[in-house]
């Protein structure tokens, strides 16, 4: 009787359960290049519902089935990583940082006795002398990003990238051996791979991810993801998806996930 193509792999040394968390549509990671699709007001909002959210687990009929521990937990960490998308807009608002002390010494004079306000207001204005925040020379239509025309990479498509590379390493088929892996083992009826439609989806998209050892790092990215090693991903800590959850849950048992 001929094996499965799970075994088959599986006997070539390739970690079959990590070539199984590759497939999937949804996405795992946070997406931080749309933070500058948020208003800065949005954001402001968003880490003020969570610190009132958190300060709820003392109220056991209010948070239902969740116990104030874990109700805690989770809306503690939410706010952590609100606080940390906040700190990365500073990468996107290059135009705004004259604004933005502007804004700061208002709400410092507002909140703070002018005994208190006065050192950082000495500070604004020496670094206006010296010429910072600086004038950029080039407009906001410089950094805006341009429309492609087309539909933007999915994560979907990386990690297919990761799985065909991972497959490379024991196979001369990596296209017809992934497609067959995962309709083997996705349990899915409604989602059927296709080598060709694989292979056809992995020769689009932006021109760096086509070129000699991109497929290999994204293999290695994904890996480290898959291992728990998120430091490339995010610089704090953020929700798991339940995709992510699972996989580390596996590896190191509910307790230490």
């Amino acid at each position: 009787m001929e094996s499965s193509i799970a075994e088959r792999l599986k006997g070539r040394g390739l970690d079959i359960d990590f070539l199984l968390w590759l497939e999937g549509e949804a996405d795992r990671l946070p997406k931080w290049g749309a933070v500058r699709k948020l208003k800065s007001d949005q954001l402001v909002a968003a880490i003020r519902a969570a610190v009132w959210l958190r300060q709820l687990d003392s109220d056991p009929d209010v948070i239902g089935p969740t116990s104030p521990e874990a109700w805690e937990s989770r809306y503690s960490l939410l706010e952590v990583y609100l606080l940390d998308v906040v700190k990365s807009t500073f990468f996107f608002s290059l135009l705004k940082r004259h604004d933005d002390l502007e804004a700061l010494e208002h709400v410092l004079l507002t909140l703070l006795p002018k005994s208190s306000s006065d050192v950082y207001r000495a500070d604004f204005l020496r670094l206006r002398r010296k010429g910072y925040p600086e004038t950029l020379p080039f407009s906001r239509d410089d950094i805006r990003p341009r429309r492609s025309g087309g539909k933007p990479k999915s994560e979907q498509t990386d990690r297919m990238r990761a799985a065909v590379a991972y497959l490379r390493t024991v196979s001369e088929r990596p296209f017809e051996d992934l497609a067959e892996f995962w309709n083997e083992c996705s349990g899915r009826e409604d989602v059927g791979y296709d080598p060709a439609a694989i292979r056809s989806r992995l020769r689009k998209g932006n021109p760096m991810d086509l070129r000699a050892g991109a497929a290999e790092r994204f293999f290695k990215y994904w890996k480290c993801v898959y291992d728990g090693d998120l430091i490339f991903v995010s610089p704090a800590p953020f929700p798991l998806s339940p995709e992510l959850r699972r996989a580390y849950e596996r590896k190191r048992g509910p307790s230490e996930a």
